[in-house]
This record gives structure tokens, sequence and C-alpha cells, in this order.
């Protein structure tokens, strides 16, 4: 017990310098934040007030060389069949739409789903590593079928991403799950739904459910950047870039609302830089 307790000082030692002692600080007032229920009032449940498909019909480019189309096309037909990239390596079993809360390496299921996010443990026993659960709503998913879409012209990979992203809304209300438990889980859905925008010539002509899924996701990344930033690590830059980017789309799409989305792109780009 002694000689444990003197290596978790030691520890906690060496990690001060590192962080700094403002991080280190506001990364054990986190603690006690989270311990008290504090995210639970500062992070309601909510669901999406929008409706409807996230991405809409668009131009297509059938004429492409078929020698270019294949491997994306390939890869799309994979995930209509239920596989998905795990990691952009591993393609794993899953359904169609996808279980959110499965870890297909072990076959074990999160059933901890209607709980807020500061209710539910990164490490839960028999689950395995909360990552893998995450992976597939990092929506990796989403740039290949909406590039399939583009090449083929094919409604069936549309018609899937919007399923797909329909259940996800519908299984994951803001806040509640373990896909919110992350900030930088949250910006890298913000990047891969900009990026499927900007595949599918959706990024000045953006149909209000993907307006209303970036508006949520920066106030949920925002809310605890603070905890990214004293982490000092890629956690920061991914929310920031996603603050940044997500910010900017959002000042050209909308009204500003107070100026929110303008000072979302301005933090975002301070952080960056």
């Amino acid at each position: 017990m002694v000689a444990g307790n003197l290596r978790k000082a030691l520890w906690y030692l060496e990690i001060v310098p590192k962080l700094g002692i403002a991080n280190t600080i506001f990364v054990f007032y986190y603690r006690i934040f989270l311990k008290y229920g504090c995210a639970v009032r500062k992070f309601p449940i909510v669901n999406y007030d929008q409706e409807g498909p996230v991405f809409l019909e668009c131009a297509t480019k059938k004429g492409l060389a078929a020698g270019r189309k294949k491997p994306v096309l390939e890869q799309a037909d994979r995930i209509l069949t239920g596989q998905l990239p795990y990691y952009s390596f591993h393609w794993m079993k899953q359904s169609s739409p996808p279980n959110w809360f499965l870890n297909p390496f072990n076959g074990r299921e999160l059933n901890a789903t209607g709980k807020h996010w500061s209710r539910i443990s990164d490490f839960k026993e028999g689950i395995g590593d909360i990552k893998n659960i995450w992976e597939a709503s990092r929506f990796t998913w989403l740039g290949i079928l909406a590039r399939a879409y583009v090449l083929s012209g094919n409604i069936i990979y549309l018609n899937t991403l919007n399923e797909w992203l329909s259940d996800w809304n519908k299984r994951n209300p803001v806040n509640q799950g373990p896909h919110w438990k992350c900030g930088q889980e949250a910006s890298f859905r913000v990047l891969a739904l900009l990026n499927a925008a900007s595949i599918l010539d959706q990024v000045d002509k953006s149909s209000k459910m993907l307006i209303e899924m970036i508006r949520l996701h920066l106030w949920r990344i925002n809310g605890n950047n603070r905890y990214a930033l004293a982490q000092r690590n890629n956690h920061a830059s991914s929310e920031a870039a996603a603050l940044y980017i997500g910010g900017s789309f959002l000042m050209r799409r909308t009204e500003d609302e107070g100026g929110r989305n303008q000072r979302y792109a301005r933090k975002g780009r301070k952080a960056l830089e």
C-alpha cells in the first residue's frame, strides 16, 4: 500500500511540470466537477430540433474512368453489407445501420447507453477499450459512401448514409451515451460531416439537419474545451480544428446567434496557432 502510494506521488510529481501547474489544477478541478454531477447540469441531454436527411441529392460524376471508381465502390459495397473499416485497416462485421455500442473485436456491447456521458466509465469491465466502441461513430464510412455516390450516381449510397446518420441521431441524443464523453470524438464527427458536405458540394447549400448537427456538436466541444487544452495533446488540436472549421461553416450558413459562431471560429484558430 505504502509503495503504491509512493509510486503514485512520484508519478504526479513527474506529470506536473509537463502539464504545467495551471493545467494540473484544472484537471484536478475537472475530476471533482464530474464526480459531483456538475457536468449533468452544464451539459443537459437534448434532442435535435430538426428532422429530415442530413445530405441532399446532388450532381454526380459518372463519367469518371472506371479504374478510379473501382476501389471506392468496392469499399462502399462492403459497407452496404454491414462491414466497417476500423482504424482504416480492420474490416469488421457490423450491421446496417451499425450497432453504435458494439465492440466488434470481442463481441461485447455497452449497455449504459441511456446515461449521461459523464456517468459512463472509460474502462467498463468486459467491454474493452472504449475507442473500439467510438470508432464507428467517428464516421470514416461517411466519406466513402459520399464519394461512391458522386462517382456512381447510385442513390443507394446516399440513402444509406442518410439512414445511418438518422439512426445515429436517434440513438445518441446530445450528451447521452458514450459517444459524447470526449470532445475530440465530437470533433472527428464535425470534420467528417463537413468533409462529406464538401464531397457532395453542399457546403453552401446545406440541409437544416446538417447545420443542426454541426451546431450542437460545436456547443458540446466548446463547453469542455478547456479540459482538452489542459491535456496538452492532440485533443486540443482536434477540437480547435473543429471549432475553427465548424464555426466558419456556420457563419456562412446561419444567423450568428449573438456572435457565437464567430467566437467558435476565433477560439479554434487561436488555439491552432
